[in-house]
């Protein structure tokens, strides 16, 4: 048996099958089978035949249906690739903004984070200032502590002199 390109089928379809598929009473198939190796089958020149006179039983007013159907195919095949090709079009500008939208928003949040550091540093630099100026003021304080307590010693010795 000649194995052709479809593998892993199954049974090979017998006559019965053939006439029941293709819509041929059996009594029509069953002189024209062929038998080739193990296969049993139709010629080609017979299933063109029967195309043939089945194309030439349905015409309608001298229309070809199968004419018809073609053209109905290849029109209904040409929206949807209209349709694809829109919806393509359509996905790929919606990604483009996308794009340009997630890139204003990730350079606006770099600018964000960018001015937050900058005040971060800002903020460190005031508090060290802050930090010295209290450092100062303290300083300043115990200076004036200690004169004052100085000055106070000298008015009781001041005073202590006055006495005696």
């Amino acid at each position: 048996m000649k194995i052709g390109p479809y593998r892993g089928l199954g049974e090979l379809p017998g006559p019965e099958d053939l006439s029941e598929v293709l819509g041929i009473p059996f009594p029509d198939i069953k002189p024209n089978i062929k038998t080739r190796g193990d296969v049993q089958g139709i010629p080609r020149e017979f299933s063109e035949r029967k195309a043939q006179e089945s194309a030439n039983a349905q015409r309608v007013k001298d229309e070809d249906l199968i004419l018809a159907l073609l053209a109905d195919a290849y029109h209904t095949l040409h929206l949807c690739h209209e349709k694809k090709k829109g919806n393509f079009l359509r996905l790929e500008r919606e990604k483009e903004e996308l794009e340009v939208s997630l890139y204003k928003v990730t350079s606006k949040k770099s600018e964000i984070k960018i001015n937050l550091n900058e005040k971060e540093k800002l903020l460190i630099e005031k508090d060290v200032e802050l930090d010295k100026g209290k450092n100062k003021r303290k300083k300043v304080k115990e200076c004036i502590l200690g004169v004052e307590h100085h000055i106070s010693n000298k008015n009781q010795h001041i005073k202590g002199w006055k006495r005696s």
